[in-house]
């Protein structure tokens, strides 16, 4: 989906879903000297790194004040923009574009970024219209049961569109992520065969940030309280995302051990 920002149609303008578009941007940034990223969600962070690595210069245009400080919080949100910042990326938080131009953005706040290569790393959403039509329920994804089947018997949905209850808490989730859609896929061939079975692992994601890599296990959606241990700042310290009590998730920096830990409770809990 592109956003109805003017200017979003020109060429030098694109979203990256898509290998070809992957494509297209590398192409584009062999004669590009400063890129500009919309979103510091892991798209928009992903794609700045890489546009790094090919030394542009990369400004990163945010309405949040810390990048994935909805998902990791504020520690965690702190040691990536550091991150990045030390490798030259210029953020611009609590910001957004309103125009593009044929050699510039215009930013919210007034400003404008010099800019011959724009990436919308926002803006993604489900494609759930083929379940609509044939009147499957769906909200924010394709509403699944813990079968990962559809209210219509026989019709299952897997992977970044599908919307299941968490097997500790009730809560609907909807990850994306290619572990969980290659693991949704494979449980859904299982039941389509008779086996009758829920879908129990926990979700995992890593993010790599030059180098530096933040494994996390669980899901989160919100959290009473953030539990930390260690030095997070110094790429040694983890993070426990709470509610009522209960460790939904954990992020963690140089701790692999403490996540993989926290992963195999999180699975004793489920059974």
């Amino acid at each position: 989906m592109r956003l109805p920002i003017p200017g979003a149609e020109r060429d030098h303008v694109f979203t990256l879903h898509t290998q070809a578009d992957s494509d297209a941007i590398i192409a584009r940034a062999e004669k590009a000297k400063t890129a500009v990223v919309l979103g510091s969600g892991f798209i928009g962070l992903e794609a700045a790194a890489a546009l790094r690595s090919r030394e542009l210069d990369v400004h990163v245009v945010s309405q949040d004040d810390l990048p994935l400080v909805k998902v990791l919080g504020p520690d965690f949100g702190r040691l990536i923009r550091d991150l990045h910042q030390e490798h030259g990326v210029t953020f611009h938080f609590g910001n957004s574009i309103t125009e593009i131009g044929a050699e510039m953005v215009a930013l919210k706040n007034g400003g404008e970024i010099a800019a011959d290569l724009v990436i919308l790393g926002v803006g993604v959403r489900p494609r759930v219209s083929l379940a609509e039509g044939a009147g499957i329920a769906v909200d924010h994804g394709i509403l699944v049961n813990d079968r990962l089947e559809t209210a219509i018997p026989g019709i299952y949905a897997a992977g970044d569109v599908a919307s299941w209850p968490d097997p500790r808490t009730g809560d609907r989730q909807r990850i994306e992520h290619w572990v969980l859609a290659e693991r949704h896929g494979q449980l859904v061939a299982e039941n389509m065969l008779g086996a009758d079975r829920p879908f129990l692992d926990v979700p995992f994601f890593w993010s790599a940030h030059y180098g530096t890599s933040i494994r996390y296990v669980g899901h989160a959606q919100g959290w009473d309280a953030i539990q930390t241990d260690g030095d997070i700042a110094a790429k040694n310290g983890a993070a426990r995302y709470v509610r009522d009590g209960r460790t939904l998730a954990m992020a963690a920096v140089g701790r692999d051990l403490a996540a993989l830990e926290c992963e195999a409770a999180l699975e004793a809990e489920r059974g």
